[in-house]
């Protein structure tokens, strides 16, 4: 009896030990494989205890920091954010051999919590998940943007080109806005069917606000949300909740990007008034579509649609031609050989046409140098890693924010020559030179607008160089640029001259509005 109750007793003691062994060995072995697991991530700079390198990656001209610690560190550099692991692609090979050859894994995006859910710009695919609905949007952009089908768009961007250097000679110093015109009018003609004002749209001052926004919201460590996605959820009177007041305004032009203009084509279109718009023959094809629920959700792809190619396009266009005027400015000797390969090809008496730019390679060579000098998203739209990875004996682990340093890769010396920091477009006439590629991303997440955006910028940079002269002004103030997730020049000044009289009788032959 009193052995039974002994051994009773004993039980409880017996089960304590062996769970307390299990408990002990579990957590061993997570240890163990937490420290094996680190021993295989990628080379980084060492981190402090939780918050690993938060205070390491800095909100302004981050692709300076990450091409310092490729430097050190090599072509794959780990870092660590309160628990986000981050890993920074530093040369073309490495992220060609990840994002084109194993697409599969690293086409998803992060969660960004203050750009898509506070800020909303969850309707723009370029930012949405990898996943079907990811999937039809892209399908709806690439019918009509792929390399053989931009070719219907050049009439309205040779328009819309001319538009602008008669802009350009008659308020030269106004060029900046000219430029985010040209840049506007191109998408809103092509998309939607409609025109723009050549002052005080309101279509370029939505763009304008939204894209200001859009830099610091997708800044990575702008915004405290995007570490602790649960501050989402706090209200605007809590204190240290001010990125909600700001997500609030914010809001509002980034809504009206997808909302306005495709509202105002329906419209259009529902009056009868016919144009060859995107949005017009998609109207079409959905009216006769018998099922009204499918009718409004591809109401909605293809205003999300119209909306993405809006702001991209605004972007992509203005920035790079905004650089390349700044090139230009500076850069005397290539403007004197350009204006004297435009003489030889396209002569004085008429102006560029899109059959003459492959007779135009040093012109073909400023378009491609002035993207290699200064990438408009200097490391890329992130992606995200969907699963644990091995690449080179290197772990990369599931969730991991994925940054492609196309400021530097844009930089490699046995790519593109000495001098990387200097415009110099000769770089790209010689043979085995690559294109810079990389300045539009890479693998299924590529930027699916670049076909159109080549030929506006090519030919803008061609006509605006067949008729003038871009220099300096006298005393004007330092350039200054932006240093978040886009970079741009803010506003500066030139002098923009006409070359002769042979270019003032070749200006009054262009359209005009």
């Amino acid at each position: 009896m009193t052995s039974d109750m002994t051994s009773s007793r004993s039980l409880p003691l017996v089960f304590l030990y062996i769970s307390v062994s299990w408990l002990c060995i579990t957590g061993y072995r997570r240890i163990i494989g937490t420290k094996k697991r680190r021993l295989l991530l990628p080379p980084g700079p060492p981190g402090k205890p939780i918050i690993g390198n938060a205070l390491d990656i800095p909100v302004h001209n981050a692709w300076h920091k990450a091409s310092q610690w490729a430097k050190q560190y090599g072509d794959i550099v780990y870092v660590d954010a309160v628990g986000q692991p981050i890993v920074y692609l530093n040369s073309f090979e490495v992220t060609q051999d990840l994002l084109e050859k194993r697409s599969s894994i690293y086409s998803d995006r992060g969660d960004a919590p203050m750009l898509k859910d506070l800020v909303g710009f969850d309707w723009n695919f370029a930012f949405m998940p990898h996943g079907d609905e990811w999937r039809a949007h892209r399908k709806i952009f690439h019918q009509n943007f792929n390399f053989k089908a931009v070719a219907a768009f050049q009439p309205s961007q040779r328009k819309h080109v001319h538009f602008m250097m008669r802009d350009m000679y008659e308020a030269p110093s106004q060029f900046y806005n000219h430029i985010k015109r040209l840049s506007i009018a191109i998408i809103m003609d092509a998309i939607y069917g409609l025109e723009i004002q050549r002052e005080n749209d309101p279509y370029i001052k939505i763009a304008d606000e939204a894209l200001e926004y859009l830099t610091e919201a997708a800044t990575p460590g702008a915004f405290l949300v995007d570490v602790f996605p649960s501050l989402k959820l706090v209200p605007e009177w809590f204190p240290g909740a001010g990125f909600k007041t700001k997500a609030k305004k914010w809001r509002v032009p980034v809504t009206k990007l997808a909302t306005e203009p495709f509202n105002a084509a329906k419209r259009a279109f529902e009056a009868g008034k016919i144009n060859t718009s995107l949005t017009y023959s998609w109207l079409d094809k959905l009216s006769r579509h018998p099922d009204e629920e499918y009718r409004k959700g591809m109401e909605k792809a293809i205003s999300n649609v119209g909306g993405t190619a809006y702001v991209g396009g605004f972007e992509t266009t203005s920035s790079t031609l905004a650089f390349f005027i700044l090139a230009m400015m500076t850069h005397p000797g290539v403007q004197k050989r350009a204006h004297a390969e435009l003489d030889h090809v396209v002569g004085s008496k008429r102006m560029p046409e899109y059959s003459d730019l492959a007779n135009l390679p040093y012109l073909n060579a400023i378009y491609k140098e002035v993207l290699r000098w200064r990438p408009v998203v200097p490391l890329g739209v992130p992606h995200r890693a969907t699963q644990d990875d091995m690449y080179k004996g290197m772990l990369i682990p599931k969730g991991c924010i994925i940054l492609c340093n196309q400021w530097l890769m844009l930089r490699n010396e046995k790519a593109y020559g000495p001098d990387p920091d200097t415009f110099n477009p000769e770089r790209f006439l010689k043979p085995g030179v690559p294109d810079p590629i990389a300045a539009f991303g890479f693998g299924r997440r590529i930027c699916p607008g670049r076909y159109l955006a080549d030929n506006t910028i090519l030919m803008a940079i061609v006509s605006t160089l067949h008729l003038f002269d871009i220099v300096p002004k006298a005393n004007a103030k330092e350039v200054h640029f932006t240093t978040g997730f886009l970079l741009h020049p803010k506003p500066f000044e030139c002098d923009i001259r006409l070359r002769g009289s042979e270019a003032l009788n070749l200006l009054e032959t262009l359209e005009r509005d």
